[in-house]
């Protein structure tokens, strides 16, 4: 997901009975570089969520597991303080961006992975830091990505033998994995054995998302083609009930003949605004894009609106799916808002 942040992730329950479990739970998060909004988007939605988790963690280069921001211990604290029993689910979340002393960051860093992974004891050493990190909470997301394939087996083992330590405390797992459409092993979203995962993890949670990125061509992020593609797949690995689909509330500013840049809805929408440049609906997708040039340079954005987001959410509902995530809460709460309620979500 992101790269070295601090995330709160709110499930909104469709009914809105709190904190009783819906047919539809709505996952997001709320971003470290954007606290005020994101905070006040989560107090906006408090009486509707039913899990919390704080994106908190990753690595040094030793190895080790820090604190993806000084006030992540803080925050853990004031995430418990805020709710009474009963109360959402607490998570933290763990992820593989290394991190050095002057502040490189090496991201989704598959090296780190594999060296934890190498055998029972350094997968036990691991499992024993995480669990020091998560003391406070109620369980544990790992957001670990581009693996090597070489890594598959001893990747789900790690699952296996997390879920057990958890288990045995009466703690929650949750883990994240890239989209794919088929089980062929290979580095990157093939390194995942989602059938293994699920047989352990509590929930699996699907980034749908990234068909186009920003290092390709424009286009939507997930065409409905290709999500409905991601998620027959990911029910024929994972069962209903453990099945969470990811959907990126962003997009991308393409310039011409460079990489993309994301951008989120409001933005896009004071870009075209600003430029006035028209939107044009992708008939294929359903998905708006719009062009526009500076200085001399033509850009071309791709990015869901209510209508498009209700549609894949509809999509999604469709296939049974019982909780869908939004990344992130931090911007574009007026997105959520009209994409949920034109769903009946909210």
């Amino acid at each position: 997901m992101g790269a070295a942040i601090l995330v709160v992730t709110g499930s909104v329950l469709a009914a809105g009975s709190y904190p009783k479990k819906s047919a539809t739970a709505v996952s997001s998060w709320i971003v470290y570089w954007k606290p005020k909004e994101s905070s006040k988007n989560l107090e906006a939605r408090l009486r509707f969520l039913q899990e919390i988790a704080v994106f908190a963690c990753h690595f040094d280069e030793q190895n080790r597991i820090i604190a993806a921001n000084p006030w992540v211990p803080e925050a853990l604290q004031v995430v418990k303080a805020r709710f009474q029993k009963p109360r959402p689910r607490v998570l933290v979340t763990f992820v593989n961006d290394v991190v050095s002393p002057s502040g490189n960051k090496r991201l989704k860093d598959p090296q780190c992975i594999h060296t934890i992974l190498e055998n029972q004891e350094t997968r036990a050493a691991h499992i024993r830091e995480l669990l020091e990190n998560a003391a406070e909470v109620d369980g544990i997301e790992l957001d670990y990505e581009n693996l090597w394939a070489k890594d598959r087996q001893n990747f789900s083992r790690l699952i296996q033998e997390l879920a057990e330590e958890l288990h045995r405390e009466g703690k929650w797992l949750s883990v994240v994995v890239q989209a794919k459409t088929d089980d062929r092993i290979r580095d990157g979203a093939g390194a995942m054995d989602w059938n293994a995962i699920a047989e352990f993890a509590d929930q699996v949670k699907v980034m749908a998302y990234h068909y186009h990125y920003s290092s390709g061509n424009p286009g939507p992020v997930a065409p409905p083609s290709w999500l409905g593609q991601v998620t027959q797949f990911a029910l024929t690995q994972i069962p209903q009930s453990k099945l969470c689909i990811v959907l990126t509330l962003h997009g991308f500013d393409w310039p011409e003949a460079d990489p993309g840049q994301s951008i989120d809805y409001p933005a896009a929408m004071q870009l075209a605004q600003t430029h006035g440049a028209s939107l044009q609906r992708d008939r294929a997708s359903g998905v708006p894009y719009f062009h526009y040039e500076t200085q001399g340079v033509r850009h071309e954005v791709w990015i869901d609106d209510p209508q498009s987001l209700s549609q894949k959410i509809k999509l999604l509902r469709r296939a049974g799916i019982q909780a869908i995530g939004l990344w992130h809460f931090a911007t574009g709460l007026e997105l959520i808002d009209a994409a949920l309620e034109g769903v009946g979500l909210l």
